[in-house]
């Protein structure tokens, strides 16, 4: 996330924990953003994950 640009409005789209995003929301033209685990982790929880995105793109409005 650290290269992400961010111009104009933006929606962040979440996908299920489960079975993440649909086949159409893939093939809309979006930017797919990495979360870095260190560790064993393989994932986070939905809630965990949308938060830290929300931080970051609040961060990077403020600046």
């Amino acid at each position: 996330m650290a290269d992400l640009a961010v111009v104009g409005d933006t929606v962040a789209i979440f996908g299920n924990e489960a079975r993440g995003l649909s086949t159409a929301q893939l093939s809309a033209g979006i930017t797919l953003v990495n979360i870095p685990m260190p560790g064993d982790a393989e994932s986070l929880n939905l809630s965990a994950a949308a938060s830290i995105v929300m931080y970051h793109l609040a961060n990077m409005q403020a600046s």
